[in-house]
């Protein structure tokens, strides 16, 4: 079943004019593979509001802090440790604001959506279970998820492991 495609101003009715950032389902996804922190994450949120505006395209610690109540010095770290991450980069600007590029994190994105070559078994025959030959990292970590349930802390009977394993997946 295919849903309907709705409009920011039909899902989203009278806040049409006040603008919005497009945020893309992966970075939402893949935040803590991409060890990005919570205040990391709205420091960048932030940033990619004012890379689509032509007035402030260039967003100072102040004002970035006074979206989120976060005070220039942490503004300052969190902006140092997504540099440090490999998620934006920054370009000085002489006697002003930094010019802030999220390409890096474009490509981090992109490195999710990719085919990767698995390494198969010599004694495997391709393309079987649990060695398909092609898959991207979204659904291998999709596949490790469902392999490997959470623990609960608790031992497991020998008998369920016993049970589970002749069960199947």
């Amino acid at each position: 079943m295919a849903s309907e495609q709705q409009t920011f101003d039909t899902r989203w009715p009278g806040l049409e004019n006040t603008g919005y950032v497009q945020v893309p389902n992966l970075l939402i996804e893949h935040q803590h593979d991409l060890n990005i922190t919570h205040s990391e994450f709205v420091v960048l949120l932030g940033i990619m509001r004012h890379g689509q505006s032509k007035k402030t395209s260039y967003p100072g610690p102040k004002l970035l802090g006074s979206y989120n109540g976060l005070k220039k010095l942490q503004i300052q770290l969190n902006i140092r440790s997504l540099k440090k991450k490999g998620i934006i980069s920054t370009r000085p600007r002489t006697g002003t604001t930094n010019i802030y590029d999220i390409s890096p994190l474009k490509e981090k994105l992109k490195s999710y959506t990719h085919g990767i070559k698995k390494v198969i078994h010599p004694y495997q025959k391709p393309n079987t279970p649990p060695y398909q030959e092609f898959n991207t990292k979204e659904e291998a970590i999709k596949k490790i998820k469902r392999i490997r349930p959470i623990s609960s802390g608790k031992p497991t009977p020998l008998a369920d492991i016993m049970a589970a394993r002749t069960r199947g997946p």
